[in-house]
């Protein structure tokens, strides 16, 4: 029979135990408590550090996208044709890879000639030709609708699939329109089979002036949740061949662009102006031409990534 002493101690043992039992318990408890409030914390400072990764990636890229366009805008005064459009490339391919995926879901309706069309590029086994459209459409992600056909002309001279007569064959739904073209009108006209350049303000039906602003006009009228970029054409060695004859120089009719794409408040991507992709030169003409006037493979891949470029930028910054 245990003591009384010693029941004593045993109860004050049981009673200690129990304590530290209970005191273990909400200890756990406890601690369970301040680990899910820690979890939520660390959730909510996740969730901050990734939304301030993403606008620092977000800030980093679009900064890196403006140096890269820095360097394209020096490249223009390079003397070298060849080594300007490879380095303008270079940097064309830099802002593409900054925002992949920008465009996926857009649709792009590209009006233009034969270059539009595809002239000189690669034949699939259909026989349908790859062009720039195609490429860009790789690139972006985005559907493309080519309506380039080749020998048309921005305005309806003598020729019935002119810019002007067709560009309600835009889809209504396109989110983007890509307009190429003026080098035929430039030929027409240095050939002496037209003489109707017209002037920009008073815009005569039937004239040059005249027949882009009614393309131009249409166009912002008939899309007006469209974005339109004018693609301007290459410096061509068309104007060393017509430089004796010519009424008019290839950049008279670019002007004109230009200018009724700033009074219709559209894009222009300025290939004359950069001298991308600028032909005059036999080194320049034999590595992307096929002829003198239409690119091969590899200078539609580089005129698609110069259009890439340029609509990756533009809406990376909206």
């Amino acid at each position: 029979m245990k003591g009384v002493g010693t029941a004593g101690r045993e109860a004050s043992g049981r009673r200690r135990h129990e304590m530290r039992k209970g005191c273990h318990i909400a200890g756990r408890v406890l601690g369970a408590v301040c680990v899910a409030l820690l979890l939520t914390v660390r959730i909510s400072v996740d969730a901050v550090a990734y939304a301030d990764v993403t606008a620092s990636h977000t800030e980093s890229s679009l900064c890196q996208m403006e140096r890269a366009r820095k360097k394209i805008q020096k490249l223009t005064c390079l003397p070298d044709a060849v080594r300007r459009t490879v380095d303008m490339n270079r940097r064309d391919r830099q802002i593409i890879d900054l925002a992949p995926g920008i465009l996926t879901g857009y649709k792009v309706a590209c009006l233009g000639d034969s270059i539009t069309a595809g002239a000189g590029g690669t034949i699939d086994e259909t026989g349908r030709l790859i062009g720039y459209c195609d490429y860009l459409s790789l690139i972006l992600g985005c559907e493309v609708v080519n309506l380039g056909m080749g020998g048309t002309t921005v305005g309806d001279y003598f020729i019935e699939n002119a810019f002007v007569n067709r560009y309600g064959q835009i889809p209504e739904d396109a989110d983007i329109i890509i307009l190429e073209g003026g080098l035929n009108d430039y030929q027409v006209f240095a050939q002496g089979l037209w003489n109707g350049f017209g002037d920009v303000e008073n815009r005569e039906p039937g004239t040059y002036c005249g027949d882009a602003y009614t393309l131009y006009q249409g166009l912002r009228d008939a899309y007006p949740n469209a974005d339109v970029f004018v693609v301007t054409a290459s410096r061509s060695y068309l104007e060393t061949l017509y430089q004796s004859v010519e009424p008019y120089r290839l950049q008279d009719f670019m002007d004109v662009q230009r200018l009724y794409a700033k009074w219709m408040g559209f894009q222009v991507i300025d290939l004359y102006g950069m001298g991308f992709l600028d032909c005059r030169e036999e080194a320049a003409r034999e590595r992307w031409l096929i002829d003198i006037v239409h690119p091969n493979a590899e200078g539609h891949l580089l005129l698609a990534e110069r259009i890439a470029s340029e609509l990756v930028y533009y809406y990376s910054h909206q």
